[in-house]
């Protein structure tokens, strides 16, 4: 008996692995296609190259289909054309496109514009990746807005089909573009090890941040609030420098803090070794401006560490969980003070905290039944 053939899907991001500088979206994509590569015939375009970087990534071969697995290949573009495109599209003849960005040039513009007035029998599915949200737009606001009145001047919301990852984004897509066809979906996760413990001494707290180094992580409101801490806190950031008058700024804060508060700055970190350094802090801190998934804060409570965060993220009632907290932003005060009851916390108080963060991630994992809902979502 013949096999049923697969319906092909041609992926479309600006990173894919073995970057890791571009952060969550590298990994929105990998788990996508950890979880999807046994149903569907998946393809990926990408850059050859990581994050700001200026050569291409060791071990693989510009402009040339790549195995990534056993059943998936990957192309790494060194300057995406519109030419190349067209070609690579007649090569797959894909069912669907799937778009890992809303504001990308090449991965996404081209592909826009490639089938504005050219109809294809693929359906193009477009994940904004939490770019409609206000903090976002307001961020290179002049260039956005030509980007969404071409958008709307082609009508290109009514041929196209939009993946939004919480009920705010549904909003931010409608309120934007309109009554479009859009579906709500989580980002699948990751995998998520037993749990691990950690020594705490009262009055001792090593704190993480990983994010990029840009406005909108807010590294500045989680320097501030620990101007005024007493006890012994070591924070160490990981992330990108991709605003380097952002990180001057942020600079300044570290010279002001007091003597019992140590900085460690490690700016690349390869996504492989990330849990285990996760794993030697007492809590994660990351009070965003907005994330639509927010894969640092999910791989902090898969690791069993509580999580400090703003209330703009879909990670919600943390603090009824003992999994953490979810601070407004406009409350300073309110993240220092979580701050001095995390580092005053013996052993036994804070690993209630970490094994509810624990329990939180894997509530999340087993009630989430994310497959099912993207297989609709490709149908």
């Amino acid at each position: 008996m013949a096999s049923i053939q697969k319906k092909k899907i041609l992926i479309l991001v600006d990173w894919f692995y073995p970057g890791y500088k571009a952060g969550g979206p590298i990994q929105s994509c990998r788990n996508f296609v950890a979880f999807m590569e046994d149903t569907y015939d998946l393809s990926v375009v990408t850059s050859d190259r990581d994050a700001g970087d200026d050569t291409a990534y060791p071990g693989i071969v510009s402009d040339k289909w790549n195995k990534y697995t056993n059943q998936t290949k990957v192309f790494y573009a060194s300057a995406l054309s519109l030419k190349q495109l067209r070609q690579l599209e007649n090569e797959i003849a894909p069912d669907y496109i799937y778009l890992n960005s809303m504001f990308s040039p090449r991965f996404t513009l081209l592909v826009l514009l490639l089938h504005a007035r050219k109809n294809t029998k693929a359906t193009i599915i477009l994940a904004p990746r939490g770019m409609l949200k206000k903090s976002a737009l307001d961020f290179k606001p002049a260039k956005k807005k030509l980007f969404l009145a071409l958008f709307r001047l082609l009508k290109i919301q009514n041929r196209i089909r939009f993946h939004a990852t919480d009920a705010t984004e549904v909003k931010d897509i409608k309120k934007i573009l309109g009554n479009t066809e859009t579906i709500m979906i989580s980002n699948f996760p990751g995998k998520q090890n037993d749990f691990t413990p950690v020594e705490k001494e009262k009055h001792s707290l090593s704190m993480i941040f990983v994010g990029r180094v840009h406005p909108i992580k807010n590294l500045d409101l989680a320097l501030q609030s620990l101007i005024n801490i007493k006890d012994q806190v070591r924070l160490t950031i990981v992330g990108a420098m991709e605003d380097e008058q952002y990180w001057q700024q942020c600079r300044s804060l570290i010279e002001q803090l007091p003597a019992n508060v140590t900085i460690n700055i490690k700016t690349d970190v390869p996504h492989d070794k990330m849990e285990s350094i996760l794993r030697d802090q007492h809590l994660f801190i990351l009070p965003t401006q907005g994330e639509n998934f927010g894969h640092a804060i999910f791989e902090s409570l898969a690791a069993g560490r509580p999580v400090l965060i703003s209330d703009q993220t879909p990670w919600r009632n943390l603090a009824s969980h003992f999994a953490g907290w979810d601070l407004p932003l406009n409350d300073l005060q309110a993240f220092t003070t979580v701050i001095e009851k995390a580092a005053a916390m013996a052993r036994e108080e804070h690993l209630i905290w970490c094994k509810g963060a624990w329990q939180y991630c894997h509530d999340f994992i087993e009630n989430a039944g994310i497959k099912e809902q993207y297989l609709k979502l490709f149908n």
